[in-house]
């Protein structure tokens, strides 16, 4: 009897200390509007290919060997985790090329290949 009265006085208790509904993340603002830019496989890409999905921005080109070597090995886990998670289609990673003067489409896709 001693074990039940424990039982429900543990269930009570657990029941009255579970955490709050999860509220909504808010809208902090709103990512500008882009047009005519080129992927890394020659594609042209706008802004409306995000709609609705959170954007994460990073800024890089591919000859660079200080920070870019590790946002891009950092890019490459977020878009690893967002896949496993199920979000990939919540989530936008969009990189811009730094230098798109004097690196191009074919330099940009084999630096990116290097990470997957």
């Amino acid at each position: 009897m001693l074990l039940l009265a424990g039982c429900v006085a543990g269930w009570l208790i657990a029941r009255d200390t579970q955490a709050p509904a999860a509220k909504p993340l808010p809208v902090l603002g709103q990512a500008p509007e882009f047009r005519g830019l080129t992927n890394q496989l020659g594609e042209s890409v706008d802004s409306s290919r995000f709609a609705g999905k959170v954007q994460v921005v990073t800024f890089l080109f591919p000859y660079c060997t200080t920070y870019c070597p590790v946002i891009t090995a950092h890019q490459a886990g977020l878009e690893s985790t967002l896949r496993l998670g199920g979000l990939q289609d919540k989530v936008g990673v969009v990189a811009y090329n730094v230098d798109p003067g004097g690196t191009g489409t074919a330099q940009m896709r084999e630096f990116l290949k290097e990470y997957g």
